[in-house]
């Protein structure tokens, strides 16, 4: 992951389960009394600027505990942290995941962390008064509903240091008729909490950054529903997180696939199962080369110029953004003893030039002229100097580029 992501100023981790439910004797499930049924609940990673996943963790269908949460943001952090050295990672997630234990150990390395808390009466005690005012407030006015934020310091009885919460209290109106009145309303109050080591503005906080989380659901319905990552058959526990571990393999080439196609494309946005009919399913007749694959669609494929236009953004990819080592170029190789025994005479512009003017008949070609030559003496200008050195040391790259330019023009 690190190595196909760039870091930015403040990296979100979502992390988030959801329910698999199974039907056999595999190993590790768990009765979930909400679901009503036995199964897994798998653990998903993702980052939120890149929407990648970054791991997927299989596991009981329970809520995970204090340790099982540290345990794995820990390991996570120290991961990433090999790679992006001065990264700024924030971990997010809902309130099941803002435990003591996996906040106490962000605190002490520096790491931030922004997680959904339930609500208790000390809590709604010292909201209080800002939930009335704002009660008052949207009495007089005709707006549907009204909100408001406040931040204070809170400290748990299982908590070793205070920390801040912020408390989003939100006023609005709800049907409620009666025999008399059919069009009766009601008021009614609703106040979230979460808890957090961040610095800023509360709104902010808590429109601009907690409550993105919800885009980690869609990815995760991405994950789970268009590429099948619950069929969690297998009886070993094992081989059911080796085919958690390929539906997460299969995720990044779906990914990689949309990032390639333009913006201003409609399937720069699509589904997964939208690219996977209208991309990948398609008749086609393909053809293998020494140093390409050539794909024939039909003239009636609709996007038939889309995978042209990948083709550049996704070889780049797949190459991490770099170009390949020496050792798996193809290039021409070619031996200076036998081109020394071709050249017989020198002229001005280099070896066989004096063979050509003296009507002798040249016993090298053009290619073995060329490669013998000297750069500086052919061409004194240092930027065509370096395109001709370029070209003399990767033939095969500079003929192709040559042969394509001709036929297209």
């Amino acid at each position: 992951f690190t190595a196909h992501v760039t870091p930015a100023h403040r990296d979100i981790f979502d992390i988030d389960d959801t329910f698999d439910a199974v039907h056999g004797g595999q190993q590790m499930t768990f009765w979930n009394a909400h679901h009503d049924e036995r199964g897994f609940a798998p653990m998903h990673v993702y980052h939120a600027g890149s929407g990648l996943p970054v791991a997927t963790i299989l596991r009981p269908a329970k809520t995970p505990n204090g340790r099982e949460v540290r345990t794995v943001i820990k390991h996570l952090t120290k991961r990433i942290l090999k790679t992006w050295r001065r990264a700024n990672i924030v971990w997010r997630g809902d309130s099941h995941y803002g435990r003591a234990e996996a906040m106490d150990w962000c605190d002490q390395n520096g790491v931030g962390y922004i997680f959904g808390f339930a609500g208790n009466s000390v809590l709604e005690a010292q909201v209080a008064e800002a939930a009335d005012h704002l009660r008052f407030w949207h009495a007089w006015s005709s707006l549907p509903k009204m909100r408001c934020y406040k931040a204070l310091d809170y400290q748990a009885g299982s908590w070793s240091a205070p920390r801040r919460v912020i408390a989003r209290i939100e006023v609005s109106m709800h049907p409620d008729p009666t025999p008399t009145d059919p069009n009766a309303m009601r008021q009614e109050i609703d106040i979230r909490y979460v808890v957090t080591s961040l610095e800023g503005n509360p709104e902010r906080l808590y429109e601009g950054v907690y409550c993105q989380r919800g885009q980690a659901e869609n990815l995760i319905k991405l994950h789970k529903a268009q590429l099948a990552s619950d069929r969690t058959s297998c009886h070993s526990a094992a081989a059911n997180q080796v085919r958690l571990t390929l539906h997460t393999a299969a995720f990044w080439l779906m990914h990689t696939v949309r990032a390639a196609i333009s913006q201003g494309h409609a399937l720069a946005k699509a589904e997964f199962n939208t690219i996977r009919l209208r991309l990948l399913k398609i008749a086609a007749r393909v053809i293998e080369h020494g140093r390409r694959i050539r794909m024939h669609l039909p003239t009636s494929c609709v996007e038939k110029t889309l995978p042209r236009h990948c083709a550049g953004p996704l070889a780049v990819e797949m190459a991490g953004g770099a170009r390949l080592p020496r050792s798996h170029r193809r290039a021409r190789q070619t031996n200076p003893q036998r081109v020394a025994q071709r050249v017989t005479h020198d002229g001005p512009f280099g070896p066989n030039d004096g063979a050509r003017r003296s009507g002798q008949p040249a016993r090298c070609c053009p290619w073995c002229m060329i490669r013998a030559s000297d750069p500086a003496r052919l061409l004194p200008e240092p930027h065509l100097r370096r395109g001709v050195e370029w070209f003399m040391r990767f033939p095969w790259m500079g003929m192709s580029n040559m042969l394509d330019d001709a036929s297209q023009n």
